[in-house]
């Protein structure tokens, strides 16, 4: 993101995960606790948030919440993806692995406006799938062929993905 002139910045609870991380983007990098640690931005300084595969890792989702809230713009939105495995998946460290209806409500109950959001609504034809020109199709037809292609791809994970929005 930053190398497309966008203002990014990351957090993580791993200082292995931070220490890892490319030279060039590593003061934009802040270790965190979700669970306990005030988000190091000014309040409604972000458009966008996205938190992939680590929501479900925190413990006190109510403190979690209210930093979101904080830092989130008025019209910003939130988007995760985050394993879907039900109650029978859940272990020391996968604390919430909800269904798409649990993270609804657990987001609702705590001021946020929350719709399912399908991860190959983003996907771009012109990579892989590039050769075959299905970017030239209709746009009804491309959304068939991204959402065949995501489902493809990720047949062997089970995971929801939703957005949030302040619910003013």
């Amino acid at each position: 993101l930053n190398d497309m002139g966008i203002d990014a910045y990351g957090v993580d609870g791993s200082d292995y995960a931070i220490n890892n991380s490319d030279i060039s983007i590593r003061s934009k990098l802040f270790k965190v606790n979700l669970n306990s640690d005030k988000f190091p931005f000014a309040e409604k300084t972000f458009d966008v948030v996205g938190s992939f595969y680590s929501v479900e890792h925190i413990h006190n989702i109510d403190f979690f919440a209210k930093e979101l809230q904080r830092v989130l713009k008025d019209d910003g939105i939130s988007w995760f993806l985050t394993p879907d495995e039900g109650l029978e998946q859940r272990n020391e460290t996968d604390v919430f692995t909800n269904p798409f209806e649990e993270w609804k409500k657990i987001f609702e109950d705590r001021g946020f406006k929350v719709k399912k959001f399908s991860p190959h609504e983003m996907m771009a034809l012109r990579g892989k799938l590039g050769k075959f020109k299905f970017y030239l199709l209709p746009k009804s037809i491309q959304n068939i062929i991204k959402k065949f292609a995501y489902d493809y791809s990720n047949k062997k994970m089970k995971d929801t993905s939703f957005v949030l929005t302040k619910n003013l």
